[in-house]
């Protein structure tokens, strides 16, 4: 869903778990709307409360995918623990991110 007054696409990942599987289909939803000339992304893992080094390496991947592109990223609505663990991997030094 786009917000056209932000210019912000923000994306809603849909399983408790963001793994593997998820993160190779958020990776290719993205590349499409790369391709579309979208820059700007928020991803919304409100609904996860479980990541893997998949997803984790999928984050920092598709971050710098984004930016090569002048894009930003930002994920919300995220989970406390999951914070708590992205941080602790200096990941939120590289994407911004708010907690629910």
């Amino acid at each position: 869903m786009s917000d056209t007054a932000t210019g912000i696409h923000k994306i809603g990942i849909e399983n408790s778990r963001f793994d593997k599987n998820e993160a190779a289909s958020l990776s290719d939803r993205v590349s499409t709307l790369l391709e579309q000339g979208v820059k700007n992304f928020d991803f919304d893992l409100s609904k996860s409360d479980f990541i893997d080094s998949a997803g984790v390496g999928k984050l920092l991947f598709l971050n710098k995918k984004i930016t090569l592109q002048r894009g930003s990223l930002t994920i919300s609505s995220i989970h406390p623990a999951l914070y708590r663990l992205l941080d602790s991997l200096g990941i939120t030094e590289v994407i911004k991110m708010k907690k629910i």
